[in-house]
């Protein structure tokens, strides 16, 4: 059976959409296709954003719907990452994002529905440690400065 030829409004057509998440060192990207192996090609040429950076794909799920079904996945997704502790970046070079700024109810349930299937990541100790040294710190440091400088 010869394959079905989709029009320009491909994007309105419910076919399989596979979700997916670019691992890097220092944060995660999500984001939704149709073929996943042409995608992470384009990913990984010099023209896909990334300058190089190394990165792992990673298979998240695979829906059927519309392209718009695949973008609330998409969003969901990166609410999820971001829930467990991932620094979530919205597209190439890594620019990060927020992405609970665009969540919404339909979205936040979407995540609490799926599973992410990559190990745990360790969630980075708030910086709010800082401000509770600085009241001990502080006074060392200005003694020891007047002690060095002052004599």
């Amino acid at each position: 059976m010869p394959k079905k030829k989709l029009n320009r409004s491909q994007k309105y057509h419910e076919r399989p959409r596979h979700l997916y998440a670019l691992l890097f060192s220092d944060g995660v990207y999500i984001g939704q296709t149709v073929n996943l192996a042409k995608r992470e090609q384009q990913h990984r040429s010099e023209r896909g954003g990334w300058c190089g950076k190394p990165f792992q794909c990673v298979h998240l799920s695979t829906i059927q719907g519309t392209e718009e079904d695949a973008v609330e996945y998409e969003h969901a997704w990166r609410l999820k990452a971001w829930q467990l502790g991932h620094r979530v970046f919205a597209k190439p070079p890594g620019i990060p994002c927020n992405p609970t700024r665009q969540s919404s109810w339909r979205r936040r349930n979407l995540a609490r529905g799926l599973q992410w299937p990559i190990e745990r990541r360790r969630t980075r100790m708030s910086r709010a440690w800082l401000l509770l040294l600085v009241p001990v710190l502080g006074p060392l440091l200005l003694s020891l400065v007047a002690w060095v400088f002052i004599g």
